[in-house]
């Protein structure tokens, strides 16, 4: 990490059941906290998770841009008193333009572990078993 100073920020449990339909649609973490630095995101599922289940944009940190963060469930930006005064702009449609993005993937098991910037672009499609799968949105 090449860093002088570590601090524990905190741990989160997410629950998500398995085989849910629900996407968490793109977005950064570091945006929902009011906090600046760089920061380490560590994620460690409890279950098997497919591919699709755990998506990032590769080298989405290193454009310096902190996006809207905005509601998992109505997708709207309710962080701000009034969203279009907001310095941030809102998430790119990666789904829309996906040849603009190197998307990684993994297939990832209980204990396996992933470590990214709190910058990076990331989502969950949230198959449903019946339909084609259509990104995070």
């Amino acid at each position: 990490m090449d860093a002088q100073e570590v601090r524990f920020f905190e741990d989160q449990f997410f629950e998500k059941a398995p085989g849910s339909t629900t996407p968490t649609p793109w977005h950064q973490g570091q945006p929902y906290y009011e906090v600046s630095g760089t920061m380490c995101v560590t994620w460690i599922p409890l279950d098997h998770v497919g591919r699709d289940d755990c998506l990032v944009v590769a080298q989405s940190h290193a454009c310096g841009q902190l996006f809207t963060p905005i509601t998992f469930s109505t997708q709207e930006a309710k962080y701000f008193v009034d969203h279009k005064q907001s310095p941030l702009q809102d998430v790119p449609d990666i789904d829309g333009y996906p040849e603009r993005y190197k998307i990684l993937a993994w297939e990832m098991d209980p204990g396996d572990i992933i470590a990214f910037n709190a910058r990076t672009l990331h989502c969950n499609v949230g198959i449903d078993p019946n339909e084609e799968s259509g990104g995070c949105r």
